[in-house]
């Protein structure tokens, strides 16, 4: 969390990088910080306001055109952009449920996709400790009664108490 910018360059060349997970409160990655990085695949961006230079991700480079690498971020946040803006896939998630995991709902497919490598956070019943997609908003019922799907990143370890409790709809 005390680590504020990533330098020009500063994982150059480090070919067993396969994942990045920066830190919330890093407010800047500098021009080909993760170039070279052949086996980086994934870079998650929990923060809503880091800023990416040229090339911060490597990606596009002579050494960095994976067709699989994805950015994982939030919508409307200056990573979202940059990924747009270079051709990467984006995973905009909706929002976090654990350590090292984040969610996101297609409303239309009914699909609850959750992305990391961590376990998920558990919940409890009570209004305070429901899962954030156990809870109204205030303006529309919670998204639990309309999941159908789930989908769980291969490196998620572990499924937490009452993840999905509730979940009338979902489709074994």
């Amino acid at each position: 969390e005390n680590v504020k910018r990533i330098g020009s360059s500063a994982f150059k060349g480090c070919s067993s990088l396969y994942h990045a997970d920066v830190p919330e409160g890093l407010l800047s990655i500098g021009a080909s910080a993760f170039e070279g990085c052949k086996d980086l695949d994934e870079v998650y961006i929990s923060s809503f306001s880091t800023e990416l230079d040229e090339r911060a991700l490597g990606y596009l480079s002579e050494n960095r055109t994976d067709a699989d690498f994805v950015l994982i971020t939030f919508e409307g946040t200056p990573a979202a952009k940059y990924g747009e803006e270079n051709g990467i896939k984006v995973i905009a998630a909706d929002g976090i449920c654990g350590e090292n995991a984040v969610y996101t709902f297609d409303e239309e497919t009914g699909t609850f996709s959750v992305y990391g490598w961590s376990a998920t956070y558990s919940y409890n019943n009570t209004d305070e400790g429901k899962a954030p997609w156990a809870k109204a908003d205030g303006e529309s019922e919670p998204i639990i009664g309309k999941i159908k799907k789930l989908v769980f990143d291969d490196r998620i370890t572990e499924i937490g108490s009452n993840f999905m409790t509730g979940a009338a709809e979902l489709e074994v």
